[in-house]
This record gives C-alpha cells, sequence and structure tokens, in this order.
C-alpha cells in the first residue's frame, strides 16, 4: 500500500488478481460473514465479564493483603516460579524427546517440580501467622 493510500478491507480483492476470502470479510452491521454475532476481532461479553471478574478479584485480594504483601509475593512466588522454572520446560521437552531416557529424566523433573511447588506453598501457608509483619 502507497503512503497516504487507504488499505484493502480484508474480504477485498487485490490488485495481485487474488480472490477474496469471504470468511474475512465483515457486514457493515458489524456481524462477520460467518452469521457470528460479534466480528472477529471484538471480544465476546462472556470474556468481558470474566476479565472484569478476574480485575476486581484481584482488587479486592490487593486492599484485603495490604499489611501481608511479602507473605502473597512468597505465595505467589511459590505457586508460579518453580512450576514455571521446574514443570513446564520439561513437560514441552517431552513432545520432542524421542529417547527413554530422555523422558524418563523429564518426569522425574517434572515430580521433583511438583514436591517443590507443593513443598514451599505449604511452608509459606504454614509460616503466614508467624511474621510479626
Amino acid at each position: 500500500v502507497l503512503p497516504g493510500a487507504r488499505a484493502p478491507h480484508r474480504g477485498a480483492p487485490t490488485d495481485s488478481g487474488e480472490k477474496p476470502n469471504p470468511a474475512l470479510a465483515e457486514s457493515p452491521d458489524r456481524t462477520s460473514a460467518r452469521g457470528n454475532e460479534w466480528p472477529s476481532d471484538a471480544m465476546p461479553p462472556w470474556e468481558i465479564v470474566a476479565r472484569t471478574t478476574l480485575v476486581a478479584c484481584l482488587a479486592l485480594l490487593a486492599i484485603a493483603g495490604q499489611h501481608s504483601l511479602d507473605h502473597i509475593v512468597s505465595l505467589l512466588g511459590s505457586l508460579s516460579s518453580a512450576p514455571l522454572a521446574l514443570i513446564v520446560p520439561p513437560a514441552m521437552h517431552l513432545t520432542i524427546a524421542t529417547d527413554a531416557r530422555e523422558k524418563l529424566l523429564d518426569y522425574v523433573i517434572i515430580a521433583v517440580g511438583f514436591v517443590i511447588t507443593i513443598a514451599t506453598t505449604t511452608i509459606t501457608l504454614m509460616t503466614w501467622n508467624d511474621a510479626s509483619s
């Protein structure tokens, strides 16, 4: 597209002679060509409600836990950092591993990751009331 020129609509024919894709074209009344109520680039209402609910819950958690931020950070670390470092990589490696020894090692690392995640989360929850903060 040249500077200052408008790009063609997604479903419109192009100068290269390609046929338009009717599945990508959107009708003027904001419904997709497939007959969906929402265009392909808009969020459906259930997703808006889910995101809004998540944000509201996190806001309430932040207000309720403002005096124990260290505990919340510790809990988030034990619930997300250990799985991210010790469970996700070997689980992804399982998809490309071909050797039985490699797969066994991946399963062992995943098991150790689950044990560490459960242990650190348990320790965090057990020491929640022990701290003076």
